[in-house]
């Protein structure tokens, strides 16, 4: 029997199935193999299934690093679906980078210097990639977010809508969650500005805002956004329990009726602690960053107890979590020391 006749003989459907588990490092030399395994391979639904099954890392940088220090070679910024969007040392140069293929696309510079707000955020109905940024227009503090869809070599687009961001009293913190991107106004101490929320809708990038009730927290410092089950909520550790308030709908600006509090069992040993902030629920539990120990705990949220501890090798941090990807963008070419 020929090699062309036996290969016939397995359904193209366990091909993708096999395929589908195998590492990154493995699927790109196999795209030689055929037409037909390179198509396979190269096709949005494998690769989303792929980059489901694919086992991830954590990617760490020296405790003693600053992450956002210009004499590094590349500041890690934010990342999507295997993509890492990264600033160039002492230079305005923007780029994503597929870690596991080596590929790498050079970006439009923005007018402004940007690294802890910026964010890259995926569309799913249009398969689009957009990176966004919010910006002041300077005296009076009032800006808006600029855009930049990836691989139509557009320019950066400006929204324009009233919002403050005096640093003195204005803290900002961003999520961005369910294609939309939340961009949280909080004041730094009682009193000295209202709390919002702008939300961003990425697909049609229309922009509504939410004002957030007074008298929520006890301690605005504290409080930051939590991904609560694919929800944008608001979270603060007080008297050793977690409280959480959810948006539950943000095209009706409906906060939830009731507070979530949940005790931390584990924070009884020490009381006064503040290092602890809440990132996210997920079916493993609840996420909480602890500044001071470098470490990611699981917590039960019935419970209270921490169910695991992730730590970061001695002397390290953790910077991202590397989730493998097969994404190709337009563009890409491949990374080499000169680019």
């Amino acid at each position: 029997m020929s090699s062309s006749v036996r290969r016939q003989l397995l359904p193209h459907e366990i091909i993708f199935e096999i395929l589908s588990w195998l590492p990154v490092c493995s699927l790109l030399r196999f795209k030689c193999v055929s037409r037909q395994w390179s198509s396979t391979i190269q096709d949005l639904a494998f690769v989303d299934v792929h980059m489901k099954r694919a086992i991830g890392g954590w990617v760490y940088r020296s405790a003693s690093e600053d992450p956002h220090d210009p004499a590094a070679e590349q500041i890690y910024i934010s990342r999507c679906r295997g993509l890492i969007l990264e600033k160039s040392k002492g230079a305005r140069k923007y780029r994503l980078r597929n870690p596991s293929t080596r590929e790498i696309l050079h970006l439009p510079a923005p007018d402004e210097n940007v690294l802890c707000c910026m964010r890259l955020c995926y569309i799913t109905s249009t398969n689009e990639f957009k990176l966004v940024y919010p910006y002041t227009n300077g005296a009076d503090e009032n800006g808006g977010v600029k855009i930049l869809t990836v691989g139509t070599n557009a320019t950066w687009r400006i929204v324009e809508f009233p919002f403050s961001c005096k640093l003195g009293i204005v803290r900002i913190d961003i999520k961005v969650l369910d294609e939309v991107y939340y961009m949280i106004r909080l004041p730094k101490s009682a009193g000295t500005c209202d709390a919002e929320i702008v939300c961003l809708e990425l697909k049609n990038e229309q922009i509504s805002r939410i004002k957030i009730p007074d008298g929520l927290f006890l301690d605005w410092r504290r409080v930051g956004a939590v991904d609560w089950e694919g929800k944008m909520s608001l979270g603060a550790v007080e008297k050793e329990k977690l409280h959480v308030w959810v948006l539950e709908s943000v095209r009706e600006q409906k906060w939830a009726d009731r507070k979530i509090v949940i005790p931390l069992t584990f924070m009884k040993e020490k009381p006064e602690r503040h290092d602890i902030f809440p990132c996210a629920l997920h079916d493993i539990g609840l996420v909480i960053n602890s500044d001071h120990s470098g470490e990611l705990l699981v917590v039960d949220i019935v419970s209270g107890n921490i169910v695991q501890r992730v730590g970061a090798p001695e002397g390290e941090q953790f910077l991202y979590y590397n989730e493998p990807s097969l994404l190709h963008l337009e563009g890409m070419q491949p990374e080499t020391e000169s680019n």
